[in-house]
């Protein structure tokens, strides 16, 4: 029974949602009928726009000519992109040959190397490095080895480059490199290389990585004895060397008695000795270059300074052959060109850092001309030292140097080249390396409020110029 009620309410309910009477099957009909209207419209309006846009066989022929330029250009862009190791696409990279001691930097991105990659072989050449074959571009800080198997078929290096260090000489002939750029303005004049400054050699006009290559030589202890050697400069071409030839201040060739020389044999090892070029000299002022243009080891030259550093002081000829590292045979062959000082000195003589040359500075042990150079640049910013302190500040110059050598040295602040308080502008005071151009300010606008400086401890009283800061330009500045 409670079944088939159930079943009875259902039919119940089933005839109250879905029993239409006449009016709702009036609105299903015709909705039905707008329904297919619609659908019939709209197929109408579809084909007759298409019929009404139809394009002239010209115009089509136009489009697929356009579309087919359209899809090779594309094409031809997807073939030109390369791809790394990694699958990775490096978009616009061009290939071309090139040698990278000559490329650009605006070349080297062509070839789709990174920004940071073609900067550092650009300072890699600007400091005196070239790449010798192959494999050297491989080992570029940054060049993946990916990038260089893609670009090495396209590296074109000379033939004859050989792989000597930049800082050493060849003993073949130089390597071919381009000649000198037309624009290339030489001011020559005679020189001696063993002499020269890298400074010097820029003021003549050869290029920056020629003069790096030069004084990296003399800073290791290398020497120029005739002219032919300094053909032997990597990187200096040889229409450049023929130019300057003339104007080399060494022998056009070695002399009988250096070419004797350089075969002499130490009696202690039975080896030959190093090539001299003998010169007179004074032991008392030898100084490493002069050491080993003489013939001398390095461990000899070190010996012979130690003496002397100590206090020792060569007075006679004599006193050299009783340096145990000099044999009985060295001294006879030296004998002839030492000279010592009439009154020589009874301790070293001390070196006035305000007014030494750049020769004087090479005088002390351990010292090279890029040092010395420093020195002299430095002191000019300064205007000169006022303490041997200040030789710190010289990048340079290293403090266990200045410890051992600072015995040497003297100082003299009254040669300090001073500035004018009143009457310099502030532009002209801050180009002093202690005064910054705040301080500048400060002196003048002191200046412009008070009147004329009577003292230069007045600055002591101004507050935008600290105790420390007055301390340190205070040498430099006067008042009339």
């Amino acid at each position: 029974m409670r079944l088939h009620s159930l079943f009875s309410q259902a039919q119940a309910h089933l005839r109250h949602y879905f029993t239409f009477n006449r009016q709702d099957k009036r609105v299903l009909l015709l909705l039905l009928l707008s329904a297919v209207l619609l659908k019939i419209t709209a197929e109408w309006y579809f084909y007759r726009r298409v019929a009404e846009t139809t394009l002239p066989s010209q115009t089509l022929q136009a489009a697929a000519t356009w579309l087919e330029q359209q899809q090779t250009a594309a094409a031809s862009e997807q073939a030109a992109v390369v791809f790394d190791a990694a699958g990775k696409p490096i978009v616009n990279a061009a290939y071309f040959p090139f040698d990278p001691n000559q490329i650009t930097l605006e070349e080297c991105l062509q070839l789709g190397i990174k920004q940071y990659v073609c900067n550092n072989l650009i300072k890699y050449r600007q400091k005196g490095g070239a790449f010798k074959k192959k494999e050297d571009f491989g080992k570029l800080y940054g060049l993946s080895a990916a990038e260089y198997q893609r670009l090495e078929p396209f590296l074109q290096l000379p033939a004859s480059v050989g792989a000597e260090p930049e800082t050493s000489f060849s003993t073949a002939s130089p390597p071919p490199t381009s000649s000198p750029a037309p624009d290339l303005v030489l001011q020559l004049q005679p020189f001696n290389p063993n002499e020269w400054s890298e400074q010097e050699c820029k003021q003549m006009g050869l290029p920056a990585a020629v003069c790096k290559t030069i004084q990296n030589f003399l800073a290791k202890g290398g020497t120029f004895r005739i002219k032919s050697d300094v053909a032997k400069i990597y990187s200096l071409p040889p229409d450049l060397y023929r130019q300057l030839e003339p104007y080399i201040q060494l022998p056009a060739e070695r002399t009988s008695a250096a070419a004797n020389n350089a075969l002499a044999t130490n009696t202690n090892t039975n080896t030959p000795t190093v090539a001299s070029v003998l010169a007179p000299f004074d032991p008392n002022l030898l100084n490493a270059q002069q050491a080993e243009a003489l013939g001398l080891s390095a461990a000899q030259f070190k010996s012979i300074r130690k003496y002397v550093e100590k206090g020792g002081v060569f007075r006679k000829k004599e006193d050299f052959k009783k340096m145990y590292v000099i044999s009985e045979e060295e001294y006879r062959r030296l004998e002839p060109y030492i000279e010592i000082a009439a009154t020589p000195p009874t301790a070293l003589q001390l070196l006035n850092i305000n007014t030494a040359t750049i020769a004087e500075w090479l005088q002390l042990p351990d010292m090279n001309e890029n040092i010395a150079q420093d020195i002299v640049n430095y002191r000019s910013k300064l205007g000169g030292f006022v303490e041997l302190a200040q030789l710190r500040e010289v990048k340079s110059v290293k403090s266990a140097w200045l410890s051992k050598i600072k015995n040497r040295l003297q100082v003299d602040p009254a040669q300090v080249q001073r500035l004018n308080i009143n009457r310099l502008s502030e532009a002209e005071l801050a180009r002093h390396e202690y005064i910054a151009y705040s301080v500048a300010v400060a002196i003048v606008q002191m200046r412009q409020k008070a009147g004329a400086f009577t003292s230069v401890a007045q600055l002591a009283e101004n507050p935008a110029i600290s105790a420390e800061q007055y301390k340190k330009i205070a040498p430099y500045l006067r008042i009339d």
